[in-house]
């Protein structure tokens, strides 16, 4: 039996670039609008002091930030965007995530909108 192949740098750009020339609503919505900005106030709310620098590393705001943006344009849980960040392609340059990146899980995202407030 045969070895499913690896999926190649290369090969995952070339996914991108379709996307993108099939009109992959996620690319406007991230050439419109400028997710920095939001950043100063993002880190304002969600800044915790850590005791120590051992354990994972906190994911992004901003990539946070996006997480509920994409539950609202696609009716989805906590527990679905987990899934689907995991499984569609489309969401990962949204999010600015590599295949081998930590990927932001359920209870993250809950908490997240939690501190929001």
């Amino acid at each position: 039996m045969r070895q499913p192949r690896q999926p190649g740098l290369f090969d995952l750009e070339e996914c991108a670039a379709q996307l993108t020339e099939m009109g992959d609503p996620l690319v406007g919505l991230e050439a419109r609008i400028g997710w920095e900005a939001f950043r100063p106030d993002l880190n304002r709310v969600h800044e915790q002091d850590r005791k120590s620098q051992a354990g994972a590393k906190p994911i992004d705001v901003a990539r946070m930030f996006k997480m509920p943006v994409l539950q609202q344009l696609h009716s989805l849980s906590d527990d679905r965007i987990e899934y689907q960040v995991r499984d569609r392609f489309s969401f990962m340059p949204f999010l600015g995530l590599q295949l081998e990146d930590r990927m932001p899980d359920a209870k993250m995202v809950w908490l997240f909108r939690d501190r929001q407030g």
